[in-house]
């Protein structure tokens, strides 16, 4: 069985935590740092990237030394999906993933409380 992103917000709404947001590593360094970027370079981060590459770096600018920085984190970063959940302070057992799956486990009736 798929979990889609919605049946885990679901479920978590059920469980009475909250799905925060659901984002990536790529897409958390390109909104904290993307404003030095252009429409176009945000668009193709590797030919962006090998055309400042194939400049000297004396005669980079500023603004491209800070593009070429920004899209070298990028073209490294990872892609996979990031949960972000919250969870109750009195909840200090949901805090790791172990005892999350555990207990969404035993929610749902796959795991024996033990």
């Amino acid at each position: 069985d798929k979990f889609s992103e919605k049946n885990f917000a679901d479920l978590c709404f059920d469980f009475g935590i909250e799905l925060d947001e659901v984002t990536s590593e790529y897409e958390m360094l390109l909104h904290n740092k993307g404003e030095v970027l252009t429409d176009s370079q945000k668009q193709n981060i590797s030919k962006s990237l090998k055309k400042l590459q194939k400049k000297n770096e004396d005669k980079l600018s500023d603004i491209e030394k800070k593009q070429k920085k920004v899209l070298e984190d990028l073209d490294k970063s990872d892609k996979d999906a990031l949960y972000k959940i919250d969870v109750p302070a009195n909840r200090y057992d949901l805090l790791c993933v172990e005892g999350l799956t555990r207990a969404l486990r035993i929610f749902e009736g796959n795991l024996k409380h033990p």
